[in-house]
Order: C-alpha cells, then sequence, then structure tokens
C-alpha cells in the first residue's frame, strides 16, 4: 500500500501548490516586472517547477533529495527575481512559501488517499476537483492570515540572522516530514506505512506555526526596539527644549543687565575701551535677534534654539507661526513635532554647498478647525520615497526613519496626519491636527 501511495499521487499538483505559494508572497509585494513581462516570467518559473517536480514522482533516495533541493532553489529564484527585494528578504519569504506549499500538497495528498482507500476511487477530474478545493481553502486562509499579520505587507527590513532563522525552522520542518518519503524501502518507511501522510501533514503544519511564531516574536521585537528608539528621540528633544529654556531666561536676565551697562558704557571716558564694551553688546543683541515669538512660550523656546542651531550651521530659517491657539498639545508632542521635524531639515540643508540655498521655512497656522504645521527645507534633489518614509543612505538603516516616526504617533495622538511631499526644489513635512480646544 506504501508504495501505491508514491506511484498514485501526480506530483503535478506538488508543482501548482509551490506556484501558488510563490504567488502569494509576489503578488502583495513591489515587483522588478509589470504586466505581460511578469506574466511570462511566472509562466516560466511553473514550467521550470513542473518539469522539476514530475521525475521525482518515481524515484526515492538521493535522487529525489536532489530533485527536492532544486524545487527549493527554483522557488527562491522565482520570489527573488518578481519582487524588488533582497535575498534575506527573498529567503524569508522563500520559508514561508515553501512549508505552506508543503501543508497544501501534504493535506490534498493525504485527502485523496483517504477517499481513494476508502473505496471511492477518483477520476483525474475528480483529483483535480479535491486538489482546487484543498489549496483555495489553505492558501485562502493563508492569504488572510498573513494580510491580517502584515506579512503580505513591505518588510522595513529583515536581517540575515531572521531569514537564517526561517530557513533552519523549514528544512528542519522538511526534514522531518520527508524522510520516509526520501527513504521508501527504510524500515521506518516501511513500519508506518499509510501513517506516514498523517506525520508528514502534521509535520508540515508544524512548520508554519513555528514559521508564524517566529515572525510574531520577530515583529515583537522591531516594534519594541522602534518605540525605545522613539523613546529616546522624544526625551532627546524635550532636554533640549529644558535646555533652551534655561538658556532664554538666562538671555533675558542678561537683557535686564543691559540698561545698567548702557549708563555705565555712557560714562566712560576711554574710547577704547568703550568701543570693546559696544561691541559685546552687539554680540549679545545679535543673539537675540534669533528669538521667535508664536505665541506660544514653549514653541518659541524650541524654535529660538533651533534658529541658534541654524545660524552656527550657516542655515536660514525663516518661520511665519501663529502658535496662540496651539496649548492643547503636550510640551512632549510639541517637542517630538518641531524637533525632530527641523533636525532632520538641519541635517538635510548642512549637505548643500552653497550657503545662499541652505534654507528652512516654519509655518503654522490655524484654519477651518485645524492646526497646520507645515516645515520645508530646500532640497535640490528628488528623494524617493518608501513606506511614506524618505528612503535612507545610511548605514544603519535600522535607525532609520524614527524621527518621522515619532512624529506621526504624536499627531495620531491627537487624531492628526502627516504627509509628505515633494515641490519644486523644496522638501516639504506637513502635520494636520483637529483643533480640540474648547469652546
Amino acid at each position: 500500500m506504501h508504495t501505491e501511495l508514491f506511484s498514485e499521487f501526480p506530483r503535478i499538483h506538488t508543482a501548482i501548490a509551490e506556484w501558488i505559494a510563490c504567488l502569494i508572497y509576489i503578488i502583495p509585494r513591489t515587483k522588478r516586472f509589470q504586466g505581460w513581462k511578469l506574466f511570462g516570467v511566472c509562466v516560466a518559473f511553473f514550467a521550470v517547477l513542473l518539469l522539476t517536480n514530475v521525475p521525482s514522482e518515481h524515484e526515492d533516495g538521493f535522487v529525489w533529495v536532489l530533485l527536492m533541493i532544486g524545487c527549493m532553489a527554483e522557488m527562491f529564484l522565482m520570489i527573488y527575481f518578481c519582487c524588488k527585494a533582497s535575498v534575506w528578504k527573498a529567503l524569508y519569504y522563500w520559508a514561508h512559501a515553501f512549508i505552506a506549499a508543503e501543508f497544501a500538497a501534504s493535506l490534498e495528498w493525504q485527502l485523496n488517499c483517504y477517499i481513494i482507500y476508502g473505496g471511492y476511487p477518483l477520476t483525474n477530474e475528480q483529483a483535480y476537483i479535491v486538489m482546487s478545493v484543498v489549496y483555495l481553502i489553505v492558501f485562502g486562509l493563508l492569504w488572510m492570515l498573513n494580510r491580517r499579520g502584515n506579512l503580505l505587507k513591505n518588510q522595513p527590513h529583515i536581517s540575515y540572522r531572521e531569514a537564517l532563522s526561517a530557513m533552519t525552522i523549514a528544512l528542519a520542518m522538511f526534514t522531518l516530514s520527508n524522510t520516509a518519503f526520501a527513504f521508501r524501502e527504510s524500515v521506518i518507511s516501511q513500519t508506518m506505512g499509510a501513517g506516514v501522510l498523517f506525520v508528514r501533514t502534521l509535520s508540515d503544519l508544524s512548520g508554519l506555526i513555528l514559521l508564524y511564531a517566529h515572525d510574531e516574536q520577530r515583529k515583537e521585537i522591531q516594534l519594541r526596539y522602534e518605540l525605545e528608539s522613539m523613546d529616546q528621540l522624544l526625551n532627546r528633544q524635550y532636554e533640549q527644549f529644558r535646555l533652551a529654556e534655561a538658556n532664554n531666561e538666562a538671555m533675558h536676565r542678561v537683557y535686564h543687565d543691559l540698561k545698567h551697562q548702557i549708563a555705565f558704557i555712557k560714562a566712560e571716558p576711554d574710547e577704547e575701551k568703550k568701543a570693546s564694551y559696544l561691541s559685546e553688546m552687539e554680540q549679545v543683541v545679535s543673539i537675540h535677534e534669533v528669538e521667535v515669538n508664536t505665541g506660544n512660550s514653549i514653541l518659541d523656546t524650541l524654535l529660538t534654539s533651533k534658529n541658534m542651531l541654524c545660524m552656527e550651521s550657516g542655515i536660514t530659517m525663516t518661520c511665519f507661526a501663529d502658535a496662540s491657539e496651539m496649548r492643547f498639545l503636550d510640551v512632549m508632542d510639541i517637542c517630538s513635532i518641531f524637533g525632530n521635524a527641523i533636525d532632520n531639515a538641519i541635517e538635510y540643508e548642512r549637505k548643500i554647498t552653497d550657503p545662499e540655498k541652505r534654507l528652512i521655512k516654519v509655518t503654522v497656522y490655524n484654519q477651518n478647525r485645524f492646526l497646520l504645521i507645515r516645515i520645508e527645507n530646500y532640497c535640490e534633489e528628488a528623494i524617493p520615497l518608501k513606506d511614506g518614509l524618505p528612503a535612507t543612505t545610511k548605514q544603519d538603516r535600522n535607525m532609520h526613519g524614527y524621527g518621522i516616526k515619532s512624529i506621526r504617533q504624536a499627531a495620531e495622538k491627537y487624531g492628526g496626519n502627516v504627509s509628505i511631499t515633494q515641490e519644486p526644489q523644496w522638501f516639504v513635512l506637513t502635520v494636520l491636527i483637529p483643533n480640540s480646544r474648547e469652546e
């Protein structure tokens, strides 16, 4: 009976399962090809999977193992060539697709055999109907689970460790479930009989569960890491605000003493000393020129400190702000939104060689019960956006985008949203928040 199980099941069903599983992880991704090119590449890989699977129908031992390795490689290449993904991302998706295909094929095989050996022989057409129903249910459920768990969306970053862990789980489960199939004359295979079908299906199901548990753990670790990073950014912005507030108070104390210093300078008979004193006073006055008045003391302090930083970097920052009705925003949220946005703008402007082009504009006003915050910086090049974030050129990609994520988190706290756009020679970050002041 055990030998008949291998000879009667067409491996074309396995090839179809592998192809569909790959498509599930290709369709939602950003793809290298579009239209007919993508269709042609997918059809070509389906033909290759058929050519590799069909000969394994009557093979066992190491020949069968080599053919299965070929199928694994073809599935990986199909995902990699069709999707704009790194090798590690493609490997991560391959692990999920491969175990999903193995489970669907195992379950269909098992159901077919139970029907056949229950006294109801199936025609080829009936076998394909069973296959269609099983694949529709299995891959339909996997699609819904993946959509709900965001696995089918573009992953921000998958490290080689995460990819290798997923690959190890997939290969371990495949080895556990297919040892009896690879070596059909072994003692284990002969003694288990038809029970090997149940073991294979159960092992593949366990592999799927392990991979999804691994993915959930990976996302939880990534989320915790992001929250810690955003919390560090928020605390840094708040500390900068507290320091700027202290400096602002000290500056006002200096101004309070200026009237006494002016009287002293008038009484000084030595013209050289008088000129020296006046020069020192001019420096104090020039510092005061960067002070910003928006109608919100917290924002005034923050923008004044950023304006001083811009002056030190040769950047011109202009501010047109009426923040008198922005009192409903928490201090930490003001620091997060304005601090991160302006810091990102300053970081880019420092790269511009021409000082005349180092420009930042900050606009704040209320319109139709909405608070609008618009921060623009001069931008000579088109910056590609990925998942709503500017693509990074930094080596540490894990640290990229947390400033903007922190801004979004602060805006969404009040039911607002953040948008990033590019206008001719300007990079624009806009925050729109419902004005929740009490009437």
